[in-house]
Order: C-alpha cells, then sequence, then structure tokens
C-alpha cells in the first residue's frame, strides 16, 4: 500500500472522524512537488492536456502530535489555482515559471486510527 504522509490539525482529524471532512487539498509548491506529482527522470510527467499528473496513494495518514489516522484515497485530481480575471497563477522559480495547482484528495474509509479524543477542540 502506498501512504502519504501529512500533518494536519487535530480539529481536521475531528472533522474526517465526523464526516465533515471529505477532501483534502495541498496546494502543490516548488519543495514539495516531489511528494505530490508524478516524475520519470527527474522530471515532471505532463499530460496530453499540458497538465501535471498526481502521484497516486492509496491511502494518506495524517499526524498530529501523537495521533494518527489512516485513510483510503478514493480520488486524486489536479486543481488549478486561478486568479480573478479567470487565468491560472504562474509565478517564476528559480528561472522556472510553475503554474499554481493544487491536489486534491477525495477521502474514503477509515483504515487505523490511533486518537486521543480528550486532547481534540472543537472550535
Amino acid at each position: 500500500m502506498k501512504v502519504l504522509h501529512l500533518d494536519i490539525s487535530l480539529c481536521g482529524i475531528d472533522r474526517i472522524l465526523q464526516g465533515n471532512k471529505l477532501r483534502e487539498i495541498r496546494e502543490v509548491r516548488p519543495k514539495n512537488r516531489k511528494y505530490l506529482l508524478k516524475s520519470r527522470n527527474n522530471k515532471f510527467i505532463i499530460d496530453d492536456n499540458n497538465r501535471h499528473i498526481p502521484k497516486e496513494y492509496d491511502a494518506i495518514m495524517f499526524h498530529s502530535n501523537n495521533n494518527n489516522l489512516l485513510i483510503e484515497v478514493c480520488n486524486i485530481y489536479l486543481k488549478p489555482v486561478m486568479a480573478d480575471n479567470g487565468e491560472q497563477i504562474k509565478y517564476l522559480y528559480k528561472n522556472e515559471v510553475i503554474f499554481a495547482e493544487s491536489v486534491v484528495y477525495e477521502l474514503g474509509r477509515v483504515i487505523k486510527c490511533k486518537v486521543h479524543r480528550d486532547k481534540i477542540k472543537l472550535l
């Protein structure tokens, strides 16, 4: 099983367990691209529509202090980050033009849960 490890707040873990958080969205940044996007020979793979392809994971292990929550991933897709004018945001990083995008993970069933509920405080 291929598992992505992510930090999250205790409130976020509780929202997942209550069924109020069905998606996890992470912005793709230069320092986390290698974990979120598919690559081959240190180059990110582009599809026929000139878009990146998200890396596939079977589950996400959410961490918060000594709390852990392993959740099944049902679907993964990329969502472009758009400006107010309707164009995708882009920026320059180390002489490379990077288009702003987020990876969306649709969450499924709880596989494993180690949560100390007495420490969770609802907002």
